[in-house]
């Protein structure tokens, strides 16, 4: 990886704690270093993210940190994402008559029960 890395311009850097540096120039992207396996891809689409996102200015380079959970947003349009997601809570409880229904949590608000189809209901 660091043979392909070098041919490619890049610098990656292991140093932080948490996060594995991918370098090129003035811009720097963070992955978590439990996502080592997606270096040689954010490697090849590094510029597509640059152009995509709009990057946060850190000490005069350009920075974009999918390590953790953050809210980024498109260049084009401006509208706004969180990545990488947070993962759901998923909790289980019982109803009053007893059936197990999924009851997903996010952000603190529960979503919809989610109920079996009717029996009349096909998969045809």
């Amino acid at each position: 990886m660091s043979l392909h890395s070098l041919r490619a311009g890049f610098t990656i850097d292991f140093t932080d704690s948490n996060r594995i540096w991918l370098v090129r120039g003035k811009r720097r992207l963070a992955l978590a270093k439990r996502d080592l396996t997606f270096v040689p891809i954010m490697m090849e689409c590094f510029d597509v993210y640059f152009k995509s996102i709009v990057p946060v200015q850190v000490n005069g380079r350009e920075e974009l940190d999918f390590s953790q959970p953050a809210f980024h947003t498109y260049q084009r349009s401006g509208m706004g994402f969180f990545f990488p997601p947070s993962p759901k809570k998923i909790r289980f409880s019982r109803t009053p008559t007893g059936t197990r229904q999924n009851q997903a949590t996010l952000f603190g608000i529960r979503g919809p029960t989610l109920a079996r189809p009717p029996v009349f209901w096909r998969p045809w």
